[in-house]
């Protein structure tokens, strides 16, 4: 690869990680290999959130002996890798590109692998590398917006090293810097766990209507997740999984699945994601729902709906003088949030519901409650709740 080959396709490299449309004018540029284009084209993947098959991709790639190229793919696979919340084995290839990234002298992309990596500790809690890369990335920050994501990576460190303090003023000074509008998500995101650790939650739910304003954000899969999990702990609604959403995030797929099955009393779904989070994180993610993270809206959802589980379980009081449909409604009452079936089946009957008989058996006994009663019962996502406005 002559000199002047490889500044154009370092200039491509560039150009992906702050104007993507220009990277893509390169996909034709004569100057470029073809592993060279697909490596390009593949972090453009990437940049949307195509971890999977991008992965798959590069194990199709062909060996070459440019130092740069070989870089590239380990660096790939790494953020392909870091995307899927594989993080251990993010690690171990970002970690084997850092001779070639380094080799490369181009500040700006030091610093985004740097950053990557700093992310990573960050996902296991690990303070240690977590200080380390924060010095790395202290390194590389001559541009006012490198200078901005450092200060942002910072404000992590310090919540995860309890330093709140130092995190507010690290924010304050962000907001006095007229930061890049492009870091404006990731700076309301800091702001959001930082409220979200001292349990401020009218402050989250005004973050999240700043968040509406950030392009494109309102119909992203991190709006849907932080406004179902700020919608269970404020209003008290059900956790509702928008179909499709999370196709592409799982992690947050397998969270609110464990708060729907634990809200639901659906316990063998809940251990199911449960595990699946506790094969991604294992320290994290400790037996019996213990969140061992750092406070996030996440843990305090999850306490309060295990909480509410465990109260509600055994605080249930039905007169046994009261027929099944009396019961029914008492149980919906008493609740005072929508439930499954076969909780409400349990409730009434003293068993599980099974076989076709005992659908039967509730449908029948729902269909007699909704003809005598004025309260109306409505099914919502999967559970019944009592419409008291109907009353």
């Amino acid at each position: 690869m002559s000199n002047v080959i490889e500044k154009t396709f370092l200039q491509a490299l560039k150009l992906v990680l702050n104007d993507v449309e220009k990277a893509k004018r390169y996909y034709k540029d004569k100057r470029l290999t073809l592993t060279e284009k697909k490596i390009l084209k593949m972090w453009v993947a990437v940049r949307s959130g195509q971890y999977e098959s991008s992965l798959k991709e590069l194990d199709g790639l062909k060996s070459e002996s440019s130092t740069t190229i070989d870089s590239q793919k380990k660096y790939l696979k790494g953020a392909c890798l870091f995307g899927l919340r594989r993080m251990s084995e993010a690690k171990i290839s970002l970690l084997k590109a850092e001779d070639g990234i380094l080799a490369m002298n181009i500040d700006y992309f030091t610093f985004f692998y740097y950053r990557m990596l700093f992310n990573i500790a960050n996902s296991h809690d690990d303070l240690v590398d977590m200080k380390k890369y924060i010095l790395k990335l202290n390194e590389f920050t001559d541009c006012h917006e490198n200078r901005c994501r450092y200060l942002l990576d910072n404000t992590s460190y310090q919540l995860k090293s309890d330093n709140l303090s130092v995190m507010r003023s690290l924010l304050d000074k962000l907001k006095s810097m007229d930061f890049p509008k492009s870091l404006t998500h990731d700076y309301l995101v800091n702001e959001f766990r930082y409220s979200s650790y001292l349990e401020d939650w009218n402050r989250c739910e005004e973050l999240l209507c700043e968040f509406k304003k950030v392009r494109q954000f309102k119909i992203s899969a991190n709006y849907f997740y932080m406004r179902t999990i700020l919608d269970s702990i404020i209003h008290k609604k059900p956790i509702y999984i928008k179909h499709g959403k999370f196709d592409s995030y799982e992690y947050m797929f397998f969270q609110l699945s464990v708060l729907k099955g634990i809200e639901e009393d659906d316990l063998e779904n809940a251990i199911l994601y449960w595990s699946k989070l506790k094969s991604i994180d294992p320290l994290r993610y400790a037996e019996n729902f213990d969140f061992t993270g750092t406070k996030c809206s996440f843990s305090y959802c999850l306490e309060m709906l295990v909480k509410q589980m465990t109260t509600k379980s055994s605080s249930i009081i039905i007169n046994s003088n009261m027929n099944d449909e009396e019961k029914l409604f008492e149980i919906l009452n008493q609740f005072g949030k929508p439930v499954s079936k076969e909780k409400l089946f349990e409730q009434i009957w003293s068993r599980e519901l099974l076989t076709e008989k005992d659908e039967k058996l509730f449908h029948n006994c729902l269909y007699r409650a909704r003809k005598l009663n004025k309260e109306k019962i409505r099914f919502r996502k999967g559970c019944y709740l009592l419409d008291k406005k109907a009353a």
